[in-house]
């Protein structure tokens, strides 16, 4: 049986989110990609979380939007490439996952038109409550038009995944968001 080692862990998350940006631009079309793209950086092949909550707040029309959830226990999708063969069946099974549809019934003021720190906000930590993310952690990034991206997860516990994680979770910038 051959040993998994730390370093071939790490130069196959490397990989897959190296082939993210073609696999987005193969299906850029897709409504869902976002929901797509959280899951393939969720999915235990990439960053293994337990549960992530992506939402665009958009300070000019000040609202929060959740785009799209992950949660572990709702994934029916066994090895990290099977969402792309027919990412319109994983779409359909998205439809109707719990976590997700909680996500996008979220729309709430935005934090950033407030000026809060996004890192350590009491309105993301209550989010993360109502959400059941225990001990949840934040990230915040630009999104294309004045946007901003905001996620909130757990699951990870090696610093070095999470600095890697705050860079990986551009790739959902890439991907449309309806408002």
């Amino acid at each position: 049986m051959k040993e998994i080692s730390l370093n071939n862990v790490q130069d196959r998350l490397l990989d897959n989110l190296m082939e993210l940006p073609n696999k987005i631009i193969q299906n850029h079309d897709l409504e869902h990609l976002p929901q797509i793209v959280l899951h393939y950086l969720g999915h235990t092949s990439c960053f293994g979380l337990e549960k992530a909550a992506f939402f665009a707040d958009n300070p000019e029309f000040d609202h929060l939007l959740g785009a799209a959830g992950f949660h572990k226990n709702e994934c029916c999708f066994g090895a990290i490439d099977d969402l792309w063969k027919d990412p319109n069946a994983y779409c359909e099974h998205m439809q109707k996952a719990a976590f997700h549809i909680k996500i996008r019934e979220i729309l709430k003021s935005s934090l950033k038109r407030k000026d809060i720190d996004l890192g350590d906000s009491d309105d993301l930590k209550h989010l993360a409550e109502i959400l059941d993310i225990k001990n949840p952690r934040f990230l915040s990034w630009n999104l294309k038009h004045g946007n901003h991206g905001v996620l909130i997860y757990n699951g990870l516990v090696d610093d070095s995944s999470n600095r890697l994680l705050k860079k990986a979770v551009s790739f959902l910038g890439f991907c449309s968001i309806s408002f």
